[in-house]
């Protein structure tokens, strides 16, 4: 399929779902956010009016308003989910189920639901939901999230990566601030607990790389979907690179003590630097999602980077790549909350102004990757 430009894009949500634009009307940059889609940001541009659109969007499955089995992959540069995906304490397999792609179903208030729309003004849209589900130990919680997406003008993005941009760079910039809050029994780490997850997804290509800063990267989790071909990852002195192609299916995770707040993907065909931002607590509680029983169901990774691929029975919902990121989290009583917050930020130029900013907000050379 031909990839469309963010016009093309905005032509054909509208068209085919209620769509809230944000737009920084200096810069020409924006974000098509969804309300129907889980309030999600399904793409953004840095030029609203000729620019690429950066997020990989699901046009079959959004034009279709057909269901699908295991997930509704709309696609979007911001989804809301919850964790753990699987273990003991799993949301997405129903108890004594075996943790297989067959059995993996997503819940549906994050999966096919709506958000209330709260409040839209200018650069900023608030979205809630009340949730009910069940995990793995048929514990039931009860939940709201609030969620606000907000546009980020230039000053923000400069101030919070620290860098200038140069005139010679398009960019956008855009986060969304994300509440859970326990609304009926208390959450123990007996019973199992929530945390908030932000994926986007993006558009794979030979010519993409993930790149994930790291304080020990030989310490990265590669254990989700199988063992990673060595010519697709690298390792470097502070950094792990991997190729985000879309032809086969794997997933690495960072713990949070040997994780960055930072982490990102290089697209070289297009010269498109992606950047993540996210709120990291070293010493926190994360969940970890791997598919099987666990050992240590309360010692997970705090960012993902997953490629994807087909799956066991030659399906594949992609192809896409995901830049993830995860709160910490702790027992709740009522009314008590965790929050997350996740900054997403394309910058399209130049390579060499590229690479200023990715040394200086990665601590990555570009010109050093295959």
């Amino acid at each position: 399929m031909v990839e469309n430009n963010f016009a093309e894009d905005l032509k054909f949500l509208k068209e085919n779902s209620e769509i809230i634009e944000l737009t920084d009307h200096k810069t020409k940059a924006s974000i098509i956010i969804s309300a129907e889609h889980q309030a999600r940001v399904l793409t953004s541009s840095s030029n609203s009016l000729h620019g690429k659109s950066y997020g990989w969007i699901n046009y079959k499955l959004i034009k279709s308003k057909e269901w699908q089995p295991h997930i509704q992959a709309f696609g979007g540069e911001d989804r809301f989910w919850l964790a753990p995906e699987a273990g003991q304490y799993s949301i997405y397999f129903k108890p004594n189920q075996e943790f297989i792609f067959k059995n993996w179903q997503t819940p549906s208030c994050i999966d096919s639901e709506p958000f209330e729309v709260l409040n839209t003004e200018q650069g900023k849209a608030v979205f809630r939901k009340k949730i009910f589900l069940k995990n793995y130990q048929n514990f039931q919680f009860k939940a709201q999230i609030d969620r606000t997406i907000s546009i980020l003008p230039q000053n923000l993005i400069e101030e919070g990566l620290g860098i200038k941009i140069s005139e010679t760079v398009d960019f956008v910039g855009f986060q969304s601030e994300n509440q859970l809050t326990n609304l009926g029994n208390p959450w123990k780490f007996s019973s199992g607990l929530l945390s908030i997850w932000i994926l986007g997804m993006y558009k794979s290509s030979s010519q993409t790389t993930a790149l994930i800063p790291t304080k020990s990267p030989h310490e990265i989790n590669t254990r989700y979907f199988g063992e990673i071909k060595e010519e697709k990852i690298k390792f470097g002195k502070n950094y792990v690179a991997l190729t985000v192609d879309g032809l086969d299916k794997y997933k690495i995770g960072v713990l949070p003590n040997h994780a960055k707040n930072v982490f990102g993907s290089f697209d070289a065909k297009n010269n498109i630097l992606t950047i993540v931002k996210y709120s990291l607590k070293a010493d926190g509680v994360y969940l970890n999602s791997l598919w099987r029983n666990q050992l240590n169901p309360y010692i997970g990774d705090a960012i993902n980077v997953y490629n994807d691929g087909p799956n066991d029975d030659g399906s594949i919902l992609g192809p896409y790549y995901e830049l993830e990121s995860s709160s910490n989290t702790k027992e709740l009583n009522k009314d008590e909350s965790i929050f997350h917050l996740h900054q997403t930020f394309h910058f399209e130029g130049g390579k060499e102004e590229l690479n200023k900013i990715s040394k200086k907000v990665l601590q990555i050379d570009i010109n050093q990757l295959k």
